[in-house]
Parts: C-alpha cells; sequence; structure tokens
C-alpha cells in the first residue's frame, strides 16, 4: 500500500439540489461548462490533478500546498466575477477546503485521512469562500501573502482528533494577518476515573447580546433556502450551550444539558421543536438568532452558556423572538451542583410560560420529572452519549463504562438503560466504517439490547429509546409486524423526535407501505432540515421504492456527502441500483470503489431488506442493469486462477476439517469447522463461537447459523485457488454467496 504526503483540495457546490430542482438542465450545463473551462484548466494550471468528480463537486491532489492555496484563491476569485451579473437564484457559489496530509494511493484514486479532512473543511467553508486546516497555515504562512483567520478547532465525522480550521480572507486589505480566534474548541476529552471530588466542578458565565438594533432585521421569506412552511404552533430551535468552564472537558456537560433540554420540549404536544442533530450544526458558529430562524423556518431561537467550577453551576439562557426581534426571556442561574436538575426544571417551565404552551395533564407531570436524583449518576449518563454522538470504536467503549456505572450508582435510571441498549445495537449492527469489529460479542449485544431496552421500558413506558430499539432488532431480524409495533409505539410516546420517525419511516418501507414511509421521512426531515446522511439516505431508498429515480439520485448524493470512506454498503446498494434505472455508469463506478468493496447481488438478495418479494426483485433488477456481479467483484470465478469445487470433492472438503477464514467484512476473520456434514461452527473474534448446521445442495455448500446469518440459510459457491495471480495468495479456497471468505485447511 503506497502512501505519501500531499495538499488536496475539495470544491462542492452550495445547494445543488435547490438549483436541480429550479432549472435541472441549465443548472447541470453551467457546472459542466465551469469545471471545464474554469475549474479543470486552473488546477492543471496550478500544478494540481482532478481524481475524482461528484455530482457537483470535485477532488483534487497538488504535491504543494502554495500551489493548492493559490488555486483555491484563484478559483474562488473566478467564480464570483462569473456570479456578479446573476440574480442570486441562479448563482452557482462554491465551498472548498484545502488539507495537507498523508493520502493512501490507489491507482489514480486517493483515500485516507488527508482526503477525508479536505472534504470536512470543505463543508465549513463559507459560500465563495475558503476554509483549510491548521497544517496548511503552518507551511503556507510565510510563504503566501493571504490572511488566514483562526476558527478553532472542530471536531469533524469519523476524525478522532479535533481539527484546527482557518478560514482564508480573500479581501486583498488583510493581507499579511493571521487571526486568531477568540476561543478555541476544547480538544478531545481525556476519560478520567471519575471520584466524588472530581464530580463538584460547575460555575455559570454570561452569553453576549443577540440583539443588535442597529442592523436591518430580515424578512424570513426573502432568505434564500428559506422554503419550509412556518409551523402552525409555537417552535423553536435550541442551540447548543457554550461551555464557559475553565476545563475544556466539560465540553460534555454543556452538550448533555443542550440535549435534555431538545428532547424534554420535544415531548411536548403544543411546540415545535428543531431536532438535536440540526441544532448541533450551529455548535461553535456565531450566527444571528434571525438568521437561524429563517434558515429553519421557525419563530423562536434559544441560546445560552454553561460555567462549572468546584461544587457549582452558573447558566445563563435567553430566548428570542426572531420574528419580532426581539428578547421576551432571559435566566441567569447560580447554584450547587446539586441542583441541576431544579434549575433544568426552572428553565423548561420559563420557556413553556413565555411561548404560552397549553400543557396536557401527563405532560404538566412529565415537565418536572427528573430522570434521576444522583447527580454522579447523571454526570456518567451524560459523559457516555457524548461518546456515542463519536461514532467510534474507542468512544463506544467508553459509552459502555459510563452507562453502566450510572446504572450501577442508580439501579432505576430509565433512560441509562435505554442509551445501554442502544449501544449494544449500535455495537450489533455497526454505525461507521471507524467501527471494524465488535468491541462485545454480537450474541451477548443481541441479547443484552433486548434486555436492556424491556428494562428501560419497563421503569419508564414513557420513553421513545427501549422502542426505537426493539424496532431496530426486529427489523435486523425480519420480524416486519413486530419491528412495525415498536417504531410505531416510539412516535406515539416522542412525536417530536426526528429519529423515530426515521425509523418508523424505514420499518414501513421494508414492510411494503412506501406512501406512509414518505409521510414519516418528510415528517423528520421537517425537524431535522440539516439531517443526517442516513436521514438522507433513508428518503432515497423510499423514493427508489416509488420508482422516483430523479429525486432518489438527489437525496443519495447529499447523502454521501457526508458519509466518510464510502458510507454504509447497505446504503450503496440502492444508490447503485438508482443508477442502473437512470443508466448512470460513472455512479456506478464510483459506489463499486467506495462502498460496495467485497459483496455482489446476492449479498444484497441476503439481506433480505424487503418483506415483499417485488419489491426485492425490484432493487436487484437495478443492480444487475448497473452491472453489478452476482458475486463480489474481487472475486471472478471465471479466472484460471479459480476453480469450483463439487460434487464428491465439495464434500470430501468439508467432512470433519477445520479452516482459517479471512473475509472481505474483517468481523467474520476466524475460523470455522464442518463436522460430519451437517454440523458447522465458525468461530470468530471477541468470543463468539456460533453453531449451527450446514448441507451441501448440488454444488453450492448451505450454512444456518443463530448470529452470523440470523437463522437464516445462507448458500455458497466453493472455489479452489490456483496460481499466484489471485488477490489473495496464502489461502488455499474461496466461499462465493451473500459474502466473500478466503479459508485454508488449519495445522
Amino acid at each position: 500500500m503506497e502512501r505519501r504526503l500531499a495538499a488536496i483540495l475539495a470544491a462542492d457546490v452550495v445547494g445543488y439540489s435547490r438549483l436541480m430542482e429550479r432549472n435541472e438542465a441549465d443548472t447541470f450545463e453551467r457546472l459542466r461548462a465551469h469545471r471545464k473551462e474554469l475549474f479543470e484548466p486552473k488546477i492543471e494550471e496550478h500544478h494540481g490533478r482532478v481524481f475524482k468528480l461528484t455530482g457537483d463537486g470535485l477532488l483534487a491532489e497538488f504535491a504543494s500546498v502554495v500551489d493548492a492555496v493559490e488555486c483555491a484563491v484563484v478559483l474562488q476569485q473566478a467564480m464570483a466575477e462569473r456570479n456578479k451579473d446573476l440574480p442570486p437564484d441562479r448563482r452557482i457559489d462554491v465551498r472548498i477546503g484545502v488539507n495537507l496530509g498523508d493520502v493512501i494511493v490507489e491507482g489514480e484514486d486517493r483515500h485516507g485521512e488527508g482526503v477525508n479532512i479536505a472534504a470536512r473543511l470543505q463543508a465549513l467553508a463559507d459560500p465563495g469562500g475558503i476554509a483549510v486546516s491548521g497544517t496548511v497555515v503552518e507551511h503556507a504562512r510565510n510563504k503566501l501573502d493571504l490572511p488566514f483567520e483562526s476558527l478553532g478547532e472542530h471536531r469533524v465525522k469519523n476524525i478522532a482528533r479535533p481539527v484546527s480550521v482557518y478560514r482564508v480572507l480573500l479581501d486583498p486589505a488583510a493581507a499579511g494577518k493571521t487571526i486568531n480566534a477568540a476561543r478555541k474548541i476544547p480538544r478531545s476529552w481525556q476519560w478520567p476515573v471519575l471520584s466524588a471530588s472530581a464530580l463538584m466542578l460547575v460555575v455559570v458565565a454570561g452569553t453576549a447580546a443577540w440583539v443588535r438594533p442597529w442592523e436591518p432585521k430580515p424578512e424570513l421569506a426573502a432568505i434564500e433556502g428559506a422554503m419550509l412552511p412556518l409551523p402552525d404552533k409555537p417552535s423553536i430551535a435550541v442551540l447548543p450551550f457554550a461551555n464557559m468552564s475553565d476545563d475544556p472537558q466539560q465540553e460534555f456537560f454543556a452538550d448533555g444539558l443542550t440535549e435534555d433540554l431538545i428532547f424534554d420540549l420535544s415531548s411536548l404536544s403544543g411546540l415545535f421543536v428543531i431536532s438535536r442533530n440540526t441544532a448541533f450544526t450551529y455548535k461553535n458558529q456565531v450566527v444571528k438568532p434571525q438568521q437561524i430562524a429563517a434558515d429553519l423556518r421557525v419563530g423562536f431561537v434559544l441560546n445560552g452558556s454553561v460555567r462549572r467550577s468546584a461544587n457549582r453551576v452558573r447558566i445563563t439562557a435567553t430566548l428570542i423572538d426572531a420574528l419580532e426581534d426581539r428578547q421576551i426571556w432571559a435566566g441567569r442561574y447560580d447554584r450547587e451542583l446539586t441542583d441541576i436538575f431544579a434549575v433544568q426544571d426552572e428553565v423548561k417551565k420559563e420557556i413553556i410560560a413565555a411561548l404560552e404552551i397549553e400543557l396536557t395533564p401527563g405532560e404538566r407531570t412529565q415537565v418536572v420529572t427528573a430522570a434521576t436524583k444522583n447527580i454522579e449518576a447523571y454526570e456518567f449518563y451524560l459523559r457516555g452519549r457524548y461518546a456515542m454522538n463519536l461514532l467510534t470504536r474507542r468512544a463506544l467503549r467508553l459509552a459502555y463504562y459510563a452507562f453502566e456505572r450510572a446504572i450501577e450508582l442508580d439501579p432505576n435510571f430509565a433512560e441509562a438503560y435505554a442509551e445501554l441498549a442502544m449501544t449494544y445495537a449500535l455495537d450489533l449492527t455497526g454505525t461507521s466504517n471507524s467501527w471494524n469489529d465488535w468491541v462485545r460479542s454480537p450474541g451477548r449485544a443481541r441479547s443484552q439490547a433486548d434486555t436492556l431496552a424491556r428494562k428501560a421500558a419497563a421503569i419508564n413506558p414513557s420513553l421513545a429509546a427501549p422502542e426505537l430499539v426493539l424496532a431496530r432488532l426486529a427489523l435486523a431480524e425480519w420480524r416486519y409486524d413486530d419491528a412495525l409495533d415498536h417504531a410505531r409505539s416510539a412516535v406515539e410516546r416522542e412525536p417530536g423526535n426526528s429519529e423515530t420517525h426515521t425509523t418508523f419511516a424505514l420499518t414501513l418501507t421494508a414492510a411494503g407501505q412506501h406512501d406512509e414511509a414518505k409521510r414519516e421521512i418528510e415528517e423528520a426531515l421537517r425537524r431535522d432540515p440539516k439531517a443526517a446522511p442516513s436521514t438522507r439516505a433513508t428518503l432515497g431508498i423510499i423514493q427508489f421504492a416509488l420508482h422516483d429515480y430523479k429525486s432518489a439520485s438527489t437525496s443519495f448524493d447529499l447523502s454521501f456527502k457526508e458519509m466518510v470512506d464510502g458510507g454504509n454498503w447497505f446504503f450503496g446498494a440502492f444508490s447503485i441500483a438508482v443508477a442502473g434505472y437512470r443508466g448512470n455508469d460513472n455512479a456506478l463506478q464510483i459506489m463499486r470503489k467506495e462502498i460496495f468493496w467485497g459483496t455482489g447481488v446476492a449479498a444484497v438478495g441476503f439481506s433480505h431488506f424487503y418483506r415483499d418479494t417485488t419489491d426485492m426483485d425490484h432493487l436487484l433488477e437495478g443492480l444487475r442493469r448497473a452491472g453489478v456481479p452476482e458475486f463480489p467483484p474481487e472475486f471472478d470465478p471465471e479466472v484460471e486462477s479459480a476453480k469450483p469445487v463439487t460434487g464428491a470433492a465439495l464434500k470430501n472438503l468439508l467432512s470433519d476439517r477445520e479452516f482459517d477464514t479471512l473475509c472481505w467484512n474483517p468481523r467474520l476473520n476466524g475460523e470455522f469447522r464442518f463436522s460430519g456434514g451437517s454440523s458447522f461452527t465458525w468461530t470468530i473474534r471477541h468470543d463468539l463461537t456460533d453453531s449451527g448446521t450446514s448441507r451441501i445442495q448440488e454444488n453450492n455448500v448451505c450454512v444456518k447459523l443463530p448470529v452470523i446469518t440470523r437463522n437464516r440459510e445462507a448458500c455458497y459457491f466453493v472455489f479452489k485457488i490456483e496460481g499466484d495471480n489471485h488477490l489473495i495468495r496464502d489461502y488455499d479456497y474461496a466461499f462465493a454467496g451473500p459474502m466473500l471468505c478466503y479459508f485454508r485447511e488449519k495445522k
């Protein structure tokens, strides 16, 4: 594997889907012209090379970071010139990110963290602007007469450490300056061994005034992108509370208080609340409440801060009426840490009173009911949630530890049981390419997720999280009716939670109820306008089922921009099927390389996502139209080095023998044993030994295991590998079917 240091430039169009929706042909032609007439020539002129094109963007490699930054500046200046005489609704604005880092060389393509960070920087840039990493500034500061403004450290998806981000100031008047941010975003928190004294930490600070009467008030309807209707009831966006503590590792506490407030307010039937996912996109951003309200189409914005010190906590909060451009409530609380639950109740009550929300009898009780009275348990709970949001394998371990400690400290802490159940469910199914392995045995994860979810529901029947866990487990095991019941219950318990609607939508479309699924996902997206990639991809799956391939393609494009390292092969299968029905070969090549490695039509068919065989056939036909082979593309049984093993030879090979395995999915690496032709045991890392049955069916071997194949029979062709030209030279045989595994007899 070749690696090298390179400067990567990532460019992307702002509001591409909106432009395409208004005039697809015009947008496509103008974007192509910009690429051919401006981007590609200028990149080549600055000694760069485009190595990847996306629907509305590109990635380019430069040997020199100076060339990369200079090229970015030239491109943005040229785009500004091209846009200057166009009306706002026809302008094509571009964001650019530049990073200097290690990349993996694969033919003409480039992968790795260096590329991923550049893509994340692009998303942090202003429209028409350039964002660069700290490594770029370090290497280019004294070689370029350009100003850089520090935006602090940002935590970006699937990158473990925070990234130092700088904005390139294109105003020549600022040349030669490096402007530092007022406050850096904290570094990744280190996991401490907590004691009673370590918990006594909290104090408060004020927030800067948001209302600026000398600035003109924006008209909400006139702001580009504000196309959603205002809800027919009070609506609010709760922004992440700023961590003003001296200890930056207290970020988890400020985030946790914000999340709790969002979740609690979302449960009120008389209030429309923007989801946590969208609200946190404004974290560490300086944006006026009026602009946020316009972007999200809500009437009110709440912001605040948290300071912890010793045994005290200080919290400030301000509620802004964005339509009237005025502050309608502000609160400041300076209390003992043990009073934190009372402070949370007071803040909720003040918001409810200020917005004149009518509560049902059940909601009146719910508003003042704390999840736990144990402050130490609560702190572990908040640390666990913070870890889960990082979506890394190490963070998953921390989440396990934190939730288990919270439960030890308060055995009746329903929310902690629910989040621990969700941790097991995520460990079982995986949510990120960073998790190449199970942290805990999948057999244990399956049983514990179910047990803990039911325990949480028994303690607090109003929680939606346990129902979400049970719905996901049921759907993964093709128990469609159970999945629908649990997903519907989750929505009933928390109708204001976008995650419940997304899960219900995915379950509905799997069960063949596509129109109802579309209504549910639209409800999720209204509450989560800046939705997570998986939510956008779920919309794409539903649009695909409804044969709306054009819309599905747009949804997947938006989704995959945010998925690092190829994202999720399950979503990728649908995206390739869309490409198949639309005749888009370029999309297939990209998806094959980045998402669909190591699998084929047989694997998708075995996933058995749909209840209705007609829906499943529709998906598989799209894959075949796109040219996806039945077997994984990395394994070609037609080449001379792969000889099929059939009949008596197959039966003899698999009779009472033990083999080492190497699989395309590294979670399955380990060993398996055939005993007497009918018993099969597969042992993988993480102490899982999965035992089931096997049989020879014509020229296939079929196995059925409770965990790995979820009690379904999976059938494989077996090939003997000969010669030195095969991808895996140290293995003698290969399984090809729902998964690809190489194996050799154990010595």
